[in-house]
């Protein structure tokens, strides 16, 4: 449900293309070779053009966004659903997503069984005005993930929609939707309000509960048969399994290289000095020895046919970012800035280490 548009970000979609082309050679590479290598090699050099092709489309479209988000910031149109709201609790009034809303209800068959940044072309335009829409809202301050799952973002957006439904919701639905809209505005201001005292990985495990609650109230006051429209809308099929969002990175090779790796890419990323940098390595190995045993927990399970909630596994890998975060704060003696840096830490990494490849 709200994971569907967690990809709705452009940047995302074209980092989520450069792993496609990573995912491409990995495959390619493990693949057996079968008849003539030359055709293998020219069949893998064509997927990646292809993959290359996409990235260029993704980027070329997020200029076209560009150009048309000062018009959107403009917020043209009535407020959002709720009355006049303003997004976050304060500052301009958050336009409506009526028009997205009636553009998404006309093209639903045609986006069936569709991931967001693989619609037709007939809802290039659906896509660009979305993304807009959600860079305007969040122009107030608010993250990209926060807009998604505030009051504002979705759920205003699947009210709207549903008020195109046949039947529509009863006047007695809307005021109920109304009451549930405030209500979670009101826990979402407490978040906005107390936020700067946490870390950015703390923001990210409180968010999903803020949804839950918003979304729960939200299909308990639905019909079957409005409960199915939901469904049918795409963004809005993705069932309750939420996480906090997010950037997320993977690394993966022989356990030198993927050590190194991190070293180096959470060192710059924390500003951290050679001294320093070279003090991670004991954390880095606490990590990745961590990692791999948490993973092979849920492979197991998986392996014995249990289903293991995507929530359960994203929060016990946050929950180790936390735990290497505190343990970061340690190494040497962090300048202000380092230790914001560190607080405001929020990329969810994971590994895979190739044993076979060396140790």
């Amino acid at each position: 449900m709200r994971n569907a548009l967690i990809g709705i970000f452009i940047g995302v979609v074209i980092a989520s293309a450069g792993f496609k082309i990573v995912e491409m050679r990995r495959t390619a590479s493990a693949k057996p070779v079968v008849g003539d290598a030359a055709a293998v090699a020219a069949s893998s050099r064509a997927e990646l053009e292809t993959a290359k092709a996409t990235i260029t489309e993704l980027r070329r479209k997020n200029d076209e966004l560009e150009r048309r988000l000062q018009s959107a910031a403009a917020g043209a149109g009535s407020p959002a659903t709720g009355g006049g709201r303003t997004a976050g609790g304060g500052g301009r009034t958050t336009p409506s997503w009526k028009p997205i809303a009636a553009q998404l209800v006309a093209l639903k068959d045609k986006l069936k069984g569709r991931e967001f940044g693989q619609w037709p072309a007939e809802a290039k335009m659906l896509e660009l005005d979305l993304i807009a829409m959600v860079r305007s809202i969040s122009a107030d301050g608010l993250t990209l993930d926060e807009t998604v799952r505030m009051p504002d973002g979705l759920p205003s957006l699947l009210i709207e929609a549903l008020a195109l439904a046949d039947p529509p919701p009863t006047a007695e639905q809307q005021a109920q939707f109304a009451r549930i809209l405030e209500a979670a505005r009101g826990k979402w201001k407490e978040f906005l309000d107390t936020r700067e005292s946490l870390s950015a990985f703390e923001q990210r495990l409180r968010m999903p509960d803020l949804t839950d609650a918003t979304w729960g109230a939200l299909h308990a006051a639905l019909t079957p048969a409005q409960a199915e429209f939901a469904k049918s809308l795409s963004l809005f099929d993705g069932g309750g399994d939420d996480d906090g969002g997010g950037p997320q990175k993977w690394v993966e090779g022989p356990r030198e290289k993927v050590t190194q790796a991190l070293m180096a890419t959470w060192s710059e990323s924390l500003k951290l000095e050679p001294f320093q940098a070279e003090g991670l390595r004991p954390v880095v190995e606490d990590y990745m020895k961590k990692f791999q045993a948490m993973q092979n927990g849920f492979w197991e399970r998986r392996r014995k046919g249990e289903e293991v909630p995507r929530r359960e596994e994203y929060e016990a890998q946050v929950r180790l970012m936390m735990e290497t975060q505190r343990q970061i704060s340690g190494v040497g003696q962090l300048t202000e800035a380092q230790a914001k840096a560190l607080k405001e830490w929020s990329t969810v990494y994971g590994c895979n280490v190739h044993e076979q490849d060396g140790k």
